[in-house]
């Protein structure tokens, strides 16, 4: 899985037009072959700014599958007008692996708990 980073500077006042046409564009990208899933968020100091983060099967399937599609010029006409600047773009792979500890029994002995856990 490979995740793209999309940071978007909209053209102040416009960016309620951005998000009702991120709207439309969203339901473009689902549909792409490789897709996993995208979030968009809007900077709290600056909200004019955005950022998107699409999750990927692979490289390909956003460098050639997406880009390379009919469907990525129809993308980029529903937002494009609204971007001030063209959007920093950065591809990044999962470098370090996310550890979860499960509680699995608690044990109350007199006042003294015991916690067996796993990982």
């Amino acid at each position: 899985m490979i995740l793209e980073v999309a940071i978007l500077n909209i053209i102040p006042g416009l960016e309620d037009d951005f998000i009702k046409a991120f709207s439309k564009a969203q339901n473009i990208i689902s549909k792409m072959a490789g897709y996993i899933s995208h979030q968009l968020k809007r900077c709290i100091e600056n909200t004019s700014q955005f950022i998107l983060l699409v999750e990927w099967e692979k490289l390909t399937d956003h460098t050639e599958g997406f880009r390379g599609s009919k469907e990525y010029q129809e993308w980029k006409g529903c937002y494009i007008i609204s971007i001030a600047l063209s959007p920093l773009l950065s591809t990044m792979r999962k470098c370090c692996w996310k550890v979860e500890i499960k509680v699995t029994k608690v044990v109350v002995v007199g006042e003294v708990k015991t916690t067996k856990c796993r990982l």
